[in-house]
């Protein structure tokens, strides 16, 4: 198995990775791109190929987290032709998927990657 790591993104380098562009796939995820705001966390960079997968915090109008969705996770398919991808269930359960509560104080949430040793939390 090869190595990953992650790193915390700016909203500069989600738009210069890749030859310059990050693109979405078909109308679709543009009308989706213009419908949710989103402020990027961090990414997971791969050994394996330069596929990485985003963590992006999803806002509301005024710029709070969604209380929904307040973290969205995705493929940027960099080793191909840069389309975005959602996770597989699969991916989502045993890799690259998440788990997020709200933190005691009703200001933030607890998000835990299911992949991290237990008791470990980002």
């Amino acid at each position: 198995m090869g190595w990953f790591a992650v790193k915390p993104i700016s909203r500069k380098e989600v738009h210069e990775k890749g030859n310059g562009v990050v693109r979405r796939s078909g109308a679709a995820g543009l009308a989706a791109a213009a419908q949710t705001k989103t402020s990027p966390l961090f990414i997971i960079e791969r050994s394996k190929n330069a596929n990485v997968v985003h963590y992006d915090a999803r806002l509301t109008a005024d710029g709070e987290l969604d209380p929904k969705e307040p973290v969205i996770a995705y493929w940027i398919r960099l080793a191909e032709d840069g389309r975005r991808e959602e996770l597989s269930w699969i991916e989502k359960k045993k890799t690259y998927g998440f788990t997020i509560k709200p933190d005691q104080s009703g200001k933030g949430y607890k998000m835990t990657l299911v992949a991290a040793p237990s008791g470990r939390s980002a």
